[in-house]
């Protein structure tokens, strides 16, 4: 019980520290404050989807099985779509509410992966949903600096479906680590998440340009 509540703790403060993190990439910008919406998203999408490139070059440095069945295969590279727009959802949100609240509320994805669960025959342990409640309202409190649970309803309705898409790619995940190497999966979804980052870049010209322009004002800065 005591590793458990110090796990929980940790993952609090490290869901705090991305938050910030996020919210700094966000509003930290030179760009014109007429800007359009998709170019000040764009260059946050893009850098997010491309950097999968960069994980994906690393799980090939991790000993592991490359061999996995055409299922496995196929659940590992579809559940980059979901991936992608969990990043597109979530980064739109960002530009119009503050942290504090949407970042919490795409940790109800954990929600709907036990509700997944459950409708396939699964069972959830009250550690487990306890432990998940934790991570959200901490995440919140750490943030906004009060107990006080201050969500707007509009945001609560647009949440709750584009946090299912990242319960979706996580589910796929899982059901396609049940016939392959772990390491193999991820390795197949990033590698698949940096190759739709690709085509946003060449065929959605205000996401390409919100990127070009951060990378020219900003540079290393923005990217590190």
């Amino acid at each position: 019980m005591l590793m458990w509540f110090l796990l929980a703790t940790i993952s609090v403060f490290m869901q705090s520290l991305v938050n910030y993190l996020d919210e700094f990439l966000t509003n930290n910008n030179k760009l014109p404050e007429k800007t359009n919406i998709h170019t000040k998203v764009g260059g946050l999408i893009l850098i997010s989807t491309l950097m999968s490139f960069v994980g994906a070059g690393l799980m090939m440095f991790i000993p592991h099985d490359s061999v996995i069945s055409n299922q496995a295969r196929n659940l590992a590279v579809l559940s980059s779509i979901p991936m992608v727009a969990m990043y597109i959802s979530y980064f739109y949100l960002l530009i119009t509410y503050p942290v504090h609240q949407v970042t919490p509320l795409f940790l109800i994805s954990t929600l709907w992966l036990l509700v997944i669960e459950l409708i396939l025959g699964g069972s959830v342990t009250i550690i487990g949903l306890l432990g998940i409640i934790i991570l959200i309202y901490g995440a919140y409190i750490l943030d906004a600096g009060t107990f006080k649970w201050k969500v707007p309803t509009k945001l609560l309705l647009i949440a709750i479906p584009a946090t299912s898409t990242w319960a979706i790619a996580l589910y796929m995940v899982r059901v396609a680590s049940n016939s392959g190497s772990p390491i193999a999966i991820s390795y197949l979804q990033m590698l698949s998440v940096g190759i739709i980052g690709i085509l946003l870049l060449l065929f959605i010209k205000k996401y390409r340009e919100g990127f070009l322009f951060r990378i020219k004002n900003q540079g290393k800065v923005w990217l590190n």
